[in-house]
């Protein structure tokens, strides 16, 4: 049976929660992967080149290579909207961990919806129960241009949840965010 939602909440497309697949003719980038494996200590990596240069690729192998579970949202003009965007953000979430972030989700039937800070320390309150490190990939971050939607970033990159003692030397962050984006002239 299917949960109520409110009239305006998005239907997930669950086909942009998938990372690109990897083939066997693909160039390795075993230089680029290492630098990404050192950058997966930081909260967030940002991967930033003109379009076809291969961002989301290189991303979906170090996905592959970390061994770490991770959550992916490939993002389109749709996803300006706040509410979209955090479903988005929390359908990637319950992918990659099997966890289902509670005071996020209620916090999204609210009417109206809930402040940006608010919505964003829900998210981060949920976070904190979360205890397996994954990684969280936001790919084509260019065509976001809602404010409220940066606003959001903004407040989980300015507090990000606390890294976790892992399989590694060093602690890594619980989660650690990937933002892929075309650089342009034309913002």
């Amino acid at each position: 049976m299917k949960e109520p939602r409110p009239p305006d909440s998005p239907e997930i497309l669950r086909t942009k929660l998938y990372p690109p697949l990897i083939t066997a003719d693909l160039v390795p980038r075993a230089d680029l992967l290492r630098h990404l494996e050192q950058d997966q200590l930081r909260p967030v990596t940002l991967i930033s080149a003109p379009a076809g240069y291969g961002k989301s690729v290189l991303a979906s192998m170090w996905l592959e290579a970390s061994g770490l579970p991770a959550g992916w949202v490939s993002l389109d003009e749709s996803d300006n909207d706040l509410h979209t965007f955090v479903s988005y953000l929390l359908a990637a979430i319950e992918t990659a961990v099997s966890h289902t972030p509670l005071q996020t989700r209620a916090a999204l039937q609210e009417h109206p919806l809930a402040q940006v800070d608010t919505l964003a320390h829900h998210l981060l309150a949920d976070l904190d129960n979360i205890k397996t490190p994954f990684l969280l990939f936001l790919d084509d971050i260019h065509y976001i241009r809602e404010q409220r939607v940066f606003d959001f970033l903004t407040a989980l990159i300015k507090h990000p949840p606390p890294p976790a003692s892992g399989a590694c030397w060093s602690p890594r962050p619980l989660v650690a965010y990937c933002i892929l984006a075309r650089l342009s002239t034309n913002y």
